[in-house]
């Protein structure tokens, strides 16, 4: 199953639609109160120990869309080790894939990005 993370809450990412336009006002607030449900049932399979990954198939604008979602994840009961992993070694498990993503190990193929710190301490943070 497939969880979004990020809603429709700006007017202003819809260019060429006027901000008083009720079908937009509608969006917004069917928007918000979709993101309310869905945390809430996403807290309550993180405290069950449901395996969550991390994916989305969007790639447009802003370019730090999908980063944001690991720091969702903390804000809904994620340590941010767990978060960290859940775009990495829980998302090669739910695509069965394990055995040649998702972990550092000899053989197997990965990207790894170096930054300052323990990230794995400051993940909410990490986005500014």
């Amino acid at each position: 199953m497939e969880l979004i993370l990020s809603y429709v809450n700006d007017r202003t990412i819809f260019p060429g639609i006027h901000p008083e336009s009720k079908s937009l006002s509608k969006a917004v607030e069917l928007g918000r109160k979709s993101k309310e449900n869905t945390y809430t049932n996403l807290r309550l399979a993180i405290k069950k120990g449901v395996k969550v990954g991390v994916g989305t198939d969007y790639v447009g604008f802003p370019p730090d869309f999908s980063a944001r979602e690991f720091g969702e994840l903390v804000k809904l009961g994620m340590t941010p080790m767990q978060a960290i992993q859940a775009g990495t070694k829980v998302n090669a498990e739910l695509l069965k894939k394990e055995a040649d993503l998702g972990t550092i190990e000899a053989g197997k193929l990965a990207d790894i990005i170096a930054v300052k710190g323990i990230r794995s301490r400051t993940l909410p943070s990490s986005q500014g």
